[in-house]
């Protein structure tokens, strides 16, 4: 039994080192510089044009995603309790990172190396390594499992390792982050195997990794566990009284881990009315197919149709168990999913996927875009599928004939994916290679951000991310990696809903009245890009600041040749008092007329005639607001209650618009509207006389 063991021993290790040679072997084109060059995929230098340049967009998403896996490795090596309180991007947005993905999978993965080089582009290339190693062991401890063979375990692993749509995307890592899933799979099959406590909690912490990578694996885990589970459930019905507590503590802690890391995208969701109606890009069944970027590849389908024909033959149990048909199965339902729909034979009609009939049922599912991503959970099913089709080759004989039938597997996988000759008629690209880019700000700006940083950071110009201007924000979130803060800067998949007030602060600067404001949101230091401002409203800023020579709110705290910073304070109190907001005198406006919708759009003025400065009370987030309409002679026409979004901080002696969408009288004509809080219906914090314009 010892030597068993140690010869078991031996190959894991043997398989271990071979993955994380394959991995450095993807990876390659940083190894030079680890803490400066960030890969990514060739072909995008191939596919892009003088429009559309694939490879910077690719660029600035990834300089978003190491920002966003940084800051989270840093609060994990510091203070983990804090991980979803919010701190970061788009601030003062409370967890704004519900505007997008939360990448702790990722982060978990880079924590370490943060913790020992502090090194953000470091960090990000050794997770990206993990995120190719991991999957490898996780699939051979599964495929050894059942086939019992380290040689077919081997190429099971490194199947799953080089899926196509892993290797070729090292800027969204949490995208293809089924790493834990083999081992999800294999601890559901050891609980309802041997009933074991221990097993349970495994399969719930293995869920759970797969919760905090992001929905896109998270829903492949899940209908691969729906079916598999399922299948066991019948197999083993007579246990399932037994098995049930077990069950039941699993699905409790799985659903907490849920309910903690998702729950607050509900909420932002209710909040700001947010993170739905988008329309989700699905694939068609062809494009899995020959020639096709998403082919899955020859090795890893032949081999597993040899795995599945074995299957015909007859099972192969361990423990009374063989999960080959129900793992295809899973792999056609989670291809399925990913699609328009599957067609229906001899008819031109397709079977929609269930995906999209879910769609009005599951709150949230109709945020994410990009829902073709969860094929890729598709390829467990044919890698373990492939441990079968070598096992079937090599059985019963040599250990050298083995070990050569999974080295010339894996010689022949590379050779697939990064030889031109067979890549571009395989996959309709010359090749899966990575090139790497200079990704590391420069080192005189990295230091003056990390010498005069305090509180959260405000980039200066401040584009709305509506305009193409907002992914220059980009390497300005790289930067801020270096020093992880809060920091106005947003480049995520929804627009915060609190720029608009930033943009217009910024807008005010270097005034009293801005400065204050933006002290009371928790800013303390401006950063000046004098790259990306336009010189006018840089001389501006200047005089601006000469101009207010007596005020300390604004002070120089350090320049480089591209970066100005400042330090930003004020000693004006703050308090979250609305007592001390009211209306202002402002000129008639013209409403906007949506006759459609019913709807009328205007501004009203806000004035804060209070000693301190106001601040919404934490968190912040719109309130309702009654919204009265009253003719010439002073009467009532219409009431409606509307949400909206308050001046987040208003300096004492300053007014500060804010535009209101609400539905309008049915007629056209001169009106007075009153605005007030619904909690305090009776205190008029804006007034002002709009016309309604006729419609003709």
């Amino acid at each position: 039994m010892s030597s068993l063991r140690s010869r078991t021993g031996l190959c894991v290790a043997l398989a271990a080192l071979g993955y994380l040679v394959i991995a450095l072997f993807v990876v390659r084109a940083v190894l030079p510089s680890p803490g400066t060059l960030l890969p990514y995929p060739a072909l995008l230098d191939w596919s892009s044009s003088r429009e559309l340049d694939l490879t910077l967009l690719d660029h600035r998403d990834q300089s978003m995603v190491v920002s966003v896996v940084s800051r989270n490795a840093a609060i994990l090596t510091t203070e983990p309790w804090n991980l979803l309180a919010g701190f970061g991007q788009c601030h003062p947005l409370p967890r704004s990172y519900t505007l997008g993905e939360h990448m702790i999978g990722p982060s978990l993965l880079a924590a370490l190396p943060y913790l020992a080089t502090r090194d953000p582009i470091v960090s990000y290339n050794a997770a990206l390594v993990l995120t190719l190693w991991i999957p490898a062991l996780t699939m051979f401890a599964l495929s050894f499992r059942f086939t019992r063979s380290p040689a077919a375990a081997f190429v099971a692993g490194m199947l799953f390792q080089l899926v196509p749509g892993r290797i070729v995307d090292p800027s969204h890592p949490y995208v293809h982050g089924d790493l834990w899933v083999p081992l999800v799979v294999l601890f559901l099959h050891r609980l309802f195997t041997t009933g074991r406590w221990r097993d349970a909690l495994l399969f719930a912490v293995f869920v759970s990794l797969e919760v905090v990578e992001s929905l896109y694996p998270l829903l492949g885990c899940a209908i691969i566990v729906l079916v598999y589970g399922s299948a066991l459930a019948v197999r083993h019905f007579r246990q399932l009284p037994s098995l049930l507590p077990k069950i039941v503590l699993a699905s409790a802690i799985v659903l907490g881990v849920a309910w903690t890391v998702l729950g607050p995208y509900l909420a932002t969701r209710d909040t700001w009315r947010l993170l739905g109606g988008r329309t989700s890009i699905m694939m068609n069944l062809a494009d899995y197919g020959w020639g096709s970027i998403y082919f899955p590849g020859v090795m890893i389908l032949g081999l597993a149709a040899l795995g599945l024909v074995d299957r015909m033959r007859g099972a192969r149990r361990v423990a009374g168990e063989d999960p080959r048909l129900a793992l295809f199965a899973s792999g056609v339902i989670v291809t399925w999913c990913s699609t328009v729909g599957f067609p229906l034979p001899f008819t031109d009609r397709l079977l929609p996927s269930p995906i999209e009939l879910l769609k009005p049922l599951v709150p949230g599912l109709d945020a994410v875009r990009a829902l073709n991503a969860i094929g890729i959970a598709q390829n467990l099913a044919w890698a373990f599928l492939a441990g079968y089709g070598i096992l079937l080759l090599i059985e019963r004989r040599r250990a050298l004939v083995a070990t050569g039938a999974a080295a010339a597997a894996t010689a022949l996988t590379v050779l697939f994916l990064y030889d031109g000759r067979f890549a571009k008629p395989m996959f309709n690209v010359w090749s899966y290679r990575l090139d790497a880019w200079q990704a590391t700000p420069k080192a005189a700006d990295v230091a003056l951000l990390r010498r005069t940083a305090r509180g959260a950071v405000l980039d200066v110009p401040f584009p709305l991310m509506e305009t193409p201007a907002a992914s220059n924000l980009a390497p300005h979130l790289l930067l801020n990696a270096y020093d992880p803060r809060a920091t106005a800067a947003c480049y995520n998949s929804f627009v915060s809903p609190v720029q608009l007030q930033i943009n217009e602060l910024v807008r005010r600067l270097p005034s009293d009245e801005a400065a204050d404001a933006l002290a009371a949101l928790g800013f303390g230091t401006l950063v000046l890009d004098k790259v990306r401002m336009d010189p006018r409203d840089l001389q501006s800023f200047f005089d601006g600041l000469r101009d207010l020579d007596a005020s300390e709110r604004i002070r120089p705290a350090g320049k480089t040749g591209r970066l100005l910073t400042y330090s930003l304070s004020s000693d004006v109190a703050t308090r979250a008092d609305y007592g001390m907001l009211t209306s202002v005198e402002t000129p008639p406006a013209r409403a906007v007329r949506d006759a459609r919708a019913g709807t009328a759009r205007f501004a009203v003025e806000i004035a804060n005639r209070g000693d301190a400065t106001f601040r919404l009370p934490d968190p912040i987030a719109p309130e309702d607001l009654v919204v009265r309409w009253r003719d010439g002679a002073g009467q009532l026409v219409r009431s409606e209650t509307v949400r909206a979004l308050l001046p987040m901080a208003l300096a004492r002696g300053a007014s500060f618009p804010i535009t209101l969408t609400v539905p309008a009288p049915a007629g056209p004509g001169h009106y007075v509207v009153d605005v007030a809080r619904a909690a305090d219906p009776d205190r008029v914090v804006a007034t002002r006389a709009i016309e309604i314009p006729s419609t003709s």
